[in-house]
């Protein structure tokens, strides 16, 4: 009786070197997940977010299709303003770009409404902690980045869109894909 408890004594005097290593290892994971950064030109950080239907989707989910990602709250004029032209472009190009709206810091209770409201189909995300606003360094809203298929971060458009926006949108992400479609060409506006 008296070894074990010498034994588990023995032991005992581990646990807080244990629990530093322990600590250090999640701080370390922690800091590598901070240091994930939306970039242009460099691989779009992968997120998961609950859409506004109860799933959720995973930026990685989209692999092999290119996405638009738009950043918006629904006190914004300004993502009010671009909503048709992002709903046109929906229409037009959403079978083979996918258009991503992440609502940030809003409840679903205010995000749906709007939604509904303002006829919105493509799938809303909502980053309600921003969380992957961060990521993408969001300045401010409405913001919005592009991913080609291959998953790399080809543009950032700060401000609302507009349909000469969106157009170069979609030469960036499809190229020479995209040729003989209407409203390809337009000025720049993205980093």
């Amino acid at each position: 009786m008296q070894a074990a408890a010498g034994k588990r004594a023995a032991w005992l005097r581990y646990v807080p070197f244990l629990v530093l290593a322990a600590f250090l290892a999640a701080a370390f994971l922690y800091h590598q997940r901070l240091d994930a950064r939306a970039e242009v030109g460099a691989p779009a950080p992968d997120f998961t977010l609950e859409t506004l239907d109860g799933g959720k989707l995973s930026l990685s989910d989209l692999r092999g299709k290119a996405v638009l990602i738009n950043f918006w709250t629904t006190w914004c004029p300004e993502c009010k303003d671009e909503l048709p032209a992002l709903e046109a472009f929906q229409r037009r190009w959403g079978h083979r770009i996918a258009l991503l709206g992440v609502n940030m810091r809003e409840t679903e209770g205010l995000v749906r409404p709007f939604v509904q409201r303002y006829g919105v189909t493509y799938p809303i995300l909502l980053d309600r902690f921003e969380r992957v606003s961060k990521v993408y360094q969001v300045t401010g809203v409405p913001e919005t980045w592009l991913v080609d298929a291959d998953g790399i971060a080809v543009a950032r458009f700060i401000g609302p869109l507009t349909e000469a926006h969106l157009a170069r949108a979609v030469e960036l992400l499809l190229g020479d894909e995209a040729a003989g479609g209407p409203g390809e060409s337009g000025p720049g506006g993205a980093s």
